[in-house]
């Protein structure tokens, strides 16, 4: 899941329906524990009260986001999304958390991140999260930053 959806692709899971028109029980008890599985990693956005801020770096496509959380918490993922309908623009980013002395600490470089990009952090306890575009083909647009 994480590869696919949050590497800016498609989850097919092609399970076909039986020739009854019914799923196979174990498909649907498989499809179940995924289902559980991913909200159990996805279902609370940390950053759903944060206040996000973009500073753009004079004429350049290089810009900034920095997502303020409420409070301190543990961060697994950030999910992050262009706005796709306007094309696919960056092509490299960095993450940055703000460590315990309020100080930003690089913690991933990455390439694209499309209509989804979730990265992995590993647990790092912070309360602010940036998000520096370090190349893109154009102005970006993001529809979300989300943290879990």
């Amino acid at each position: 899941y994480i590869k696919t959806v949050g590497g800016n692709t498609t989850f097919n899971l092609n399970i076909p329906p039986m020739p009854n028109g019914k799923f196979n029980e174990k498909d649907v008890k498989r499809l179940k524990e995924l289902g559980d599985k991913i909200n159990a990693e996805f279902g609370k956005n940390l950053a759903k009260n944060a206040k996000i801020t973009e500073n753009k770096k004079s004429n350049s496509n290089q810009t900034e986001f920095v997502a303020e959380l409420p409070e301190k918490v543990t961060v697994k993922y950030i999910d992050i999304a262009e706005t796709i309908s306007e094309g696919q623009k960056v092509e490299s980013f960095k993450i940055y958390i703000k460590d315990e002395n309020s100080l930003w600490k690089s913690l991933k470089s990455e390439t694209t991140i499309g209509s989804r990009k979730i990265v992995a952090l590993g647990g790092v306890t912070t309360d602010c999260i940036k998000v520096v575009i370090t190349a893109a083909r154009d102005a970006v647009k993001l529809d979300w930053i989300k943290v879990y």
